[in-house]
């Protein structure tokens, strides 16, 4: 049986040999602190260095090596490169951005002018983007667009200037996400239409990642438009409007956030630089605890909840699946897979878990909470047994068996 590449991409950043085994891993890693790169032994195990922010490495490692990088002291953590969805829901009509349009309704609600954009760097970071689109045009014709960037033959192109940014084609012909989102954030205005963006006068920055909507890609796309901003002289706003559901929502568990964290403790001067991200359109999937845990110790901290929750549970297809979520009047820890019921007693006194299906409650235990009905496979595509150590690829999902 084949290991369904197309579905495994569209979870992490992997390349494949032509026989479906895979032959390398995009992956984010954080050096401790203090430490210097240890370039010269990552490029031994043949380990490309794409990108350094920071702490912060972006690597394409060979498969062969990645269970090497455990070995290297100077290395902290190494997480794999994970694929962003797109998001968005927000028109200009619902945000009373008209209320600031003009002089005479800025002034209205005390504001000393009209807010347009003007003056203003508007980045956007998404898939499907028509750089010649109408939207963004000046009303001779001319481009708004100051910094463009696509993704070609796997790789970030930039381009500056006019005779460039007019030669580009949308990144993709099957999606047209980012010009809708790029233009609600900044279009200009449409004679006939009568529509327009948030700030219409803004000057654009635009990449187009194709489908290459990976945490790597997003963060050093943005960084770059930072850093164009910051050779302008100029305040600048970058937009991704994508994200996932995984992991905590706390700033420090994406790679995109951690990256920027990283960008701005090494800049001396990073005001006027802002990266905003979409809250959700993922309030269906039941992905998190939305129920208070009543019986949880009240003696445990912030950080106690933290540890003893990623102790205890990890994210399998519960979490997205819309037909198997948490019940709403049971304690529960999310949606996930429960690995030390000890952890979870001590969280909240109790060792009952349960999952609403389309069979009704069940009682969920270590040996139960996921019946594997298929292959698995390791990472070098190999059929393996559902309780081998390491990563395990189980219907284009990858578990870590510890």
């Amino acid at each position: 049986m084949e290991m369904d590449t197309a579905a495994v991409k569209n979870e992490i950043n992997v390349n494949f040999h032509s026989d479906c085994t895979v032959k390398s891993f995009s992956v984010i890693a954080m050096l401790k602190d203090g430490v210097v790169c240890p370039t010269e032994r990552l490029q031994m195990l043949g380990v490309k260095i794409r990108d350094v922010i920071g702490r912060m490495l972006i690597l394409t490692v060979p498969a062969e090596s990645l269970l090497t990088l455990d070995d290297i002291d100077e290395i902290e953590s190494v997480s794999a490169d994970q694929m962003n969805q797109i998001m968005n829901n927000i028109a200009r009509e619902k945000s009373r951005v008209t209320e600031v349009a003009t002089p005479e309704k800025a002034q209205q609600h005390n504001l000393p002018q009209a807010y347009t954009g003007k003056g203003v760097l508007v980045g956007l970071v998404d898939t499907g983007i028509d750089f010649n689109h109408a939207a963004f045009r000046n009303p001779d014709g001319s481009t708004r667009i100051k910094l463009a960037m696509k993704i070609v033959s796997g790789e970030l192109k930039v381009y500056t200037t006019p005779e460039e940014i007019a030669a580009l084609t949308s990144d993709r012909t099957d999606e047209s996400h980012g010009t809708h989102v790029a233009g609600i954030a900044a279009g200009s205005f449409i004679e006939g239409l009568n529509r327009q963006g948030v700030a219409p006068e803004a000057d654009l920055m635009l990449c187009g990642l194709g489908t290459y909507l990976y945490e790597s890609e997003i963060l050093t796309a943005i960084t770059k438009m930072f850093d164009y901003a910051k050779e302008q002289g100029m305040p600048c706003v970058v937009n991704a409007s994508m994200g996932n559901v995984s992991d905590f929502h706390d700033g420090t568990s994406t790679a995109v956030v951690r990256g920027l964290r990283e960008y701005y403790q090494t800049e001396d001067d990073w005001k006027g630089r802002i990266g905003v991200f979409s809250a959700g359109n993922s309030g269906d999937a039941h992905a998190a605890i939305y129920s208070v845990l009543p019986e949880a110790d009240s003696d445990l901290t912030y950080d106690d909840v933290r540890s003893l929750i990623r102790e205890t549970s990890y994210n399998d297809e519960y979490t997205t699946n819309p037909y198997l979520i948490p019940s709403w009047d049971v304690i529960q820890a999310g949606a996930g897979k429960i690995d030390a019921l000890a952890g979870l007693e001590k969280l909240v006194g109790t060792t009952a878990i349960q999952m609403v299906g389309e069979d009704g409650p069940r009682h969920a235990t270590p040996a139960t909470m996921h019946d594997v009905d298929g292959n698995c496979y390791n990472t070098l595509g190999q059929r393996v047994s559902k309780n081998t150590k390491g990563i395990v690829i189980y219907k284009g999902k990858l578990y870590v068996n510890p």
